[in-house]
């Protein structure tokens, strides 16, 4: 029997169990357009349009460009992407001092010096104005993805001979990934130097073995971390903009870090052709995302007290230092009004769902059922289908602003943390079988917000029974804080 890996299903809707939300319900009008597409990659009635974050194909769509002046096209232009890893607290203080990009860039390059920040990577490329351009660091994987049952050799040999020929389970077909950084990106140039940049990056890390299934069953399945940013932004020449964040696969006892992307475009022949004063244009937003947690009596008597989403926030930041709160997530996104936005950091979890019963493999021509002098041997149970679910953190958001502009805007978020649970184990013997089980914190909400301001999502808490008796149960609150841009 063949178990067969290469069609994995996509991940489905996602359960919800145990988990209380807080939401806000705003009455939504006709002032706050949005344009929202029909994709979805959890459920039929999901807002979002997200591809499969692991698919290869190419993420750009011809949008017609932001008529912010005349478009160059042809233009020579030099790209550097710099990623930076930055200590979860000190990358999540930097965010809210909402620092002038240059000047959170020059204080990253002194965390560097200090030794308290790392460069994590540095990919430069040459392409012109209106050129999709591709760049890739990374090397090819082969992996298992069939794996043939075990069986015995046929005819009726001596008993040492089907001992000795007896075949465990046998990988059958491969396939191939590629670990390392992948860069594609198109940049518009304009007359006034501003540039619209469609972005996608993704980073798979080499892949890790899990073993599955007992004796001459036992396999070996490969998963693959992915770190992703997807974004349409406007930026300026010859400034390093902050695109977006992910965060790294944490090793055990380390502390979470963040990684940083800062893209730099620049036109080494531009002139800049309009020399008329340019108004401020409201071109883009800066979404910063921040869980905390803290204890369940005191998330609840703060919502007793009918406490501001501010005054929540602040609450929240003065617990970290006395640490009855900590910082659980950090997410930093820049994008385009009505454009859909992502932010990945996933491990791709293949797992086994379906399972073949023990049974006798007999010798081709031996008896059903054999005597003493004849020889059989049981095998325990075979994994003979396979499913794939992205662990770790996934957030999609599309935001409008208000029209016209009252420091108002409209979005939607899409925001999912999954983690693995406990392993189960059924049967005994030759029959134990191993169940993955999963953990998912999920908020799917639209709201109307103001800007520059901390806005309460809900709360995104792990189920009750994962955390421990003897300790205080802890709700996690979810907040964004939306930034508008203006060049």
């Amino acid at each position: 029997m063949t178990a067969y890996m290469s069609s994995l299903p996509s991940v489905g809707m996602l359960l919800l169990t145990g988990m209380v939300f807080l939401l806000h319900a705003p009455v939504l009008g006709e002032v706050y357009p949005f344009g929202i597409s029909d994709d979805d990659p959890f459920a039929t009635d999901d807002p979002f349009a997200t591809d499969d974050p692991f698919a290869t194909d190419d993420p750009f769509k011809e949008d017609e460009a932001t008529n912010y002046s005349a478009l160059r096209e042809g233009d020579s232009l030099n790209v550097t992407l710099e990623i930076i890893s930055v200590p979860r607290g000190i990358g999540a203080e930097l965010a809210r001092r909402n620092p002038d990009e240059i000047e959170l860039y020059a204080e990253l390059l002194r965390q560097i010096e200090s030794g308290n920040c790392q460069l994590n990577a540095f990919h430069n490329l040459t392409t012109s104005s209106g050129v999709i351009a591709e760049l890739s660091s990374a090397g090819d994987q082969h992996y298992m993805i069939e794996f043939e049952s075990p069986q015995s050799p046929p005819g009726n040999p001596p008993a040492w001979v089907l001992e000795q020929l007896y075949a465990p389970i046998t990988p059958s077909a491969t396939d191939t990934q590629s670990p390392g950084d992948h860069l594609t990106l198109k940049a518009n140039v304009f007359d006034g130097g501003e540039v619209e940049v469609v972005l996608n990056f993704y980073r798979y890390g080499d892949g890790q073995r899990k073993k599955w299934g007992h004796e001459e069953a036992q396999m070996e399945l490969t998963n693959f971390y992915c770190e992703r940013i997807r974004t349409h932004a406007i930026t300026s020449l010859d400034r390093a903009t902050l695109m977006g964040t992910t965060e790294p696969e944490s090793r055990a006892n380390e502390a979470a870090r963040t990684h940083f992307y800062f893209l730099t475009i620049e036109c080494p022949d531009f002139e800049e052709s309009v020399n008329e004063e340019k108004e401020e244009t409201r071109s883009g937003f800066v979404l910063v995302y921040e869980s905390f947690s803290l204890p369940l009596a005191e998330a609840a008597s703060q919502r007793r007290q009918e406490l501001s989403d501010l005054e929540i926030y602040r609450s929240s930041l003065q617990k970290i230092t006395s640490n009855e709160a900590r910082l659980e997530k950090l997410t930093v996104i820049r994008g385009l009004p009505g454009a859909s936005t992502w932010s990945e950091s996933t491990l791709e979890m293949i797992y086994p769902s379906d399972y073949q019963p023990p049974g006798f493999d007999f010798a081709v021509g031996l008896p059903a059922i054999p005597d003493s002098s004849q020889v059989s041997r049981m095998f325990p149970y075979v994994n003979s289908a396979f499913e794939a679910k992205n662990v770790g953190d996934t957030f999609d958001v599309e935001l409008c602003f208000a029209n016209p502009p009252f420091n108002l805007a409209d979005l939607r978020v899409n925001l999912t943390h999954v983690s693995q649970d406990d392993f189960l184990h059924y049967g005994q013997g030759k029959s134990k079988i191993d169940k993955l089980n999963f953990l998912v914190q999920e908020i799917k909400t639209g709201s109307v917000v103001s800007l520059d301001r901390p806005y309460l999502l809900g709360t995104l808490s792990l189920p009750g029974h994962t955390q421990a008796i003897d300790q205080e149960k802890r709700v996690w609150l979810a907040f964004v804080t939306v930034r508008a841009i203006d060049l």
